[in-house]
């Protein structure tokens, strides 16, 4: 009993109640009996340890001037967040790796160079759950992956702020944005989303805008947003990446998807400056190919290419990880649209 015996006795004077005290200890020790810890010692257990070679892999596709990122859940689920402008590049990654089922799909916004790849996908193969925002546009990519996952038998689902995806037991998987999808700016409507899993956590922010990360600024606490890896929003676009929400997000690594030589000037100089002033390493698609994120018992950045080799190894300390509150709501299906948007 090493906790608080001793300090129990020496703030008993009285020797009939300390002799009574000391009995009683004496009968604990030779029973076995544990006397009752003080109420404000309360023991937090360690998360359980991982079954060896569980993990959560995230790979940020080289599709050029988009968004792709192809996640594999600790249990061997397979999700993708955006398919890129092209028709069938990221269909062909995902046979490369062997990919024939899809348990989901999710399209941040209705901009092409996030679902031009999602049609040919939904025709080729199975995919069981479609997830957008319910912000509907009329570009013909977009009317088309509504029609193609119409067609597909997939289930339909919009997600909002305060969400949360069942796409694995293992992996928290929270919506951040948006709280509503009436805003008028696409991008605005962009969801953003953060996957945590044993102690570690990345944030994938589509295209959102600086008043998107203004309003996750009012909706929670700062420390509530910091993140170990931040996908940067709108492809390093000037408009995104304010300096008040990257201070709050404090991420470690940051990876930006753009395609090379792109007519935007993505990312921006002045984006740049905003988020290499965080001291974070930096992986670009454009200059690095697929960016490839693992975690484990900790976390790991990689890209390989023909020239170079940039690595980031994370490791975590579950004991200076804090709770914060979370709206937990578990989504249901809603229904499927009754049609394609008006042309």
């Amino acid at each position: 009993m090493k906790y608080t015996n001793n300090v129990l006795l020496k703030k008993i004077h009285h020797p009939a109640i300390r002799a009574a005290c000391m009995f009683l200890l004496v009968i604990c020790c030779l029973t076995g009996m544990a006397l009752p810890a003080p109420a404000h010692q309360v023991q937090i257990p360690p998360p359980p340890p991982l079954p060896p070679g569980d993990s959560l892999t995230i790979e940020f596709l080289d599709v050029g001037q988009g968004d792709a990122i192809l996640i594999t859940t600790p249990r061997l689920r397979h999700y993708l967040v955006d398919a890129g402008p092209h028709p069938t590049r990221v269909l062909d990654m995902l046979r490369e790796r062997g990919i024939k089922h899809l348990d989901g799909m999710l399209l941040t916004h209705p901009h092409t160079d996030h679902c031009g790849g999602m049609p040919a996908i939904l025709r080729a193969i199975s995919v069981d759950t479609f997830y957008e925002s319910g912000k509907i546009h009329t570009a013909p990519a977009y009317r088309d992956t509504l029609r193609a996952a119409l067609e597909s038998g997939a289930g339909y689902a919009t997600v909002r702020q305060g969400d949360t995806l069942a796409w694995d037991p293992d992996v928290l998987i929270e919506v951040l944005w948006p709280d509503t999808p009436a805003y008028r700016d696409l991008n605005t409507n962009s969801v953003v989303m953060r996957l945590t899993y044993n102690c570690e956590s990345v944030m994938l922010t589509g295209d959102a805008t600086r008043r998107s990360e203004e309003g996750m600024l009012a909706d929670y606490p700062r420390d509530f947003l910091r993140t170990q890896v931040l996908k940067v929003a709108h492809h390093g676009s000037r408009g995104s990446s304010c300096a008040e929400f990257l201070a709050a997000v404090a991420p470690q690594a940051c990876v930006i998807q753009c395609g090379q030589g792109n007519s935007y000037g993505h990312p921006s100089t002045q984006a740049m400056e905003r988020i290499t002033a965080q001291g974070g390493m930096v992986f670009r698609t454009d200059q690095d190919g697929t960016v490839r994120l693992r975690i484990d018992v900790g976390m790991t950045v990689s890209a390989n290419t023909a020239k170079r080799t940039k690595v980031c190894s994370m490791l975590h300390n579950c004991a200076e990880k804090r709770r914060f509150p979370t709206a937990a709501n578990p989504l249901s299906p809603a229904p499927a649209p009754a049609g394609l948007p008006a042309e």
